[in-house]
């Protein structure tokens, strides 16, 4: 028996439709990753100002993190601007090495490794402390942070 016309056209809207569904879920899930990114990225923005500002003697009260879910955990190998690769072990969503460089980046009057592990846990993010020295080890054999007395700069302050 042949199928109608309708039928036809049915299955075919269908087809359109579960397209367009497919394609509308993957550009979710790209801004739900793009989401949790900023949200760290802030955070560890806000972290350093806090860190910074009791350094200077300000008093300033408990800052809040964005409490974002991660979607999904994600993995990735990535080639940093220096030329060495590095395998960015992500938790939760959460690139630990960008962590790390942008928490150095938002203290440009410098950051004590004490500090950039106190933004850590305040972050709740999942590392070993030692890790953080190898991270900040790697951003400086890469040129992308220089070390002065005890504090990590970014490296296009002159110190």
């Amino acid at each position: 028996m042949a199928e109608s016309t309708l039928i036809i056209a049915l299955r075919g809207r269908i087809e359109e439709m579960s397209s367009d569904l497919n394609t509308v879920r993957e550009e979710l899930k790209e801004h739900q990753i793009r989401e949790q990114s900023l949200a760290r990225s802030l955070d560890a923005y806000k972290i350093a100002l806090q860190a910074e500002l009791e350094r200077n003697g300000n008093y300033v009260p408990k800052t809040e993190t964005t409490n974002i879910e991660p979607q999904m955990p994600l993995a990735a190998e990535s080639t940093i601007e220096s030329g060495f690769t590095s395998s960015i072990i992500q938790d939760e969503g959460v690139d630990k090495t960008e962590f790390i460089r942008k928490t150095v980046q938002s203290a440009h009057s410098g950051i004590t490794a004490v500090d950039i592990w106190k933004a850590i846990t305040q972050a709740k993010i999942d590392m070993r402390r030692s890790y953080v020295y190898a991270v900040l080890g790697r951003l400086m054999d890469g040129k992308k942070i220089q070390e002065k007395d005890g504090k990590y700069y970014p490296r296009h302050f002159p110190r």
